[in-house]
């Protein structure tokens, strides 16, 4: 997130702020922070700058916002995250218990490290996470899909095609759909709501005293 000019105290802030993502991480996965998090899986901010993917850019989700969001996500559901870079969000919610996770990504440097860290994670836990390289245009949701996590999602045309494939899925299997759209343009929540999908307002994810949430929750009627 890091950008040249941002004033002290918002640079502060964020430094802050990551200081409390690293030391959840120590306290989770038993890692040893010096300059970078070793867990052997490299999610780390010094790593995940912006990156061109396209219409879109990837940031890691701080950890202290996934705590939150975990509670949305139970062990028998199905979590997938699009647009899911080297893996952060799905591997903390494989950790915390999700039984199956997947991640999809278009960028081919960023998924090959997301397959590294696959194989260091599954060398520690045991796991049913997939993760596919592809245009989220060419997912296919299974019925056992059923909450989906975007960060700052694509571009609003790719987004709404997006939402008809998960129409044409819940016309094959009807179920309960959950949407985590994390730091969404307000555009994209128009389209969301078109789609007969209900806000279900977070508890603030204030860390330091930024009070403001950085994600929003739906839920189809």
């Amino acid at each position: 997130h890091d950008r040249q000019g941002d004033n002290p105290t918002k640079t502060g802030n964020k430094s802050r702020c990551r200081a409390f993502d690293y030391l959840i991480f120590y306290h989770s996965f038993g890692c040893f922070f010096g300059g970078r998090i070793f867990f052997q899986i490299f999610t780390s901010y010094r790593f995940n700058r912006r990156t061109d993917m396209g219409n879109s850019v990837y940031h890691p989700v701080h950890y202290s916002d996934l705590f939150q969001i975990q509670k949305e996500v139970s062990p028998s559901d199905h979590f997938v995250d699009i647009g899911s870079g080297t893996g952060r969000a799905v591997f903390w919610i494989a950790y915390k218990g999700c039984i199956k996770t997947t991640g999809i990504e278009l960028n081919e440097e960023i998924y090959s490290i997301s397959l590294k860290n696959l194989t260091t994670y599954n060398n520690r836990h045991h796991s049913d996470i997939t993760f596919i390289r592809d245009n989220v245009a060419n997912l296919k949701i299974v019925n056992s899909m059923n909450v989906f996590y975007l960060y700052n999602p694509f571009n609003y045309r790719l987004f709404i095609y997006f939402l008809c494939l998960l129409q044409d899925s819940l016309k094959v299997y009807q179920r309960q759909i959950t949407l985590i759209l994390y730091s969404p343009q307000p555009t994209i929540i128009k389209i969301v709501k078109k789609f007969h999908f209900n806000e279900k307002s977070p508890k603030s994810t204030s860390v330091l005293g930024k009070i403001k949430p950085r994600y929003v929750i739906y839920k189809n009627s």
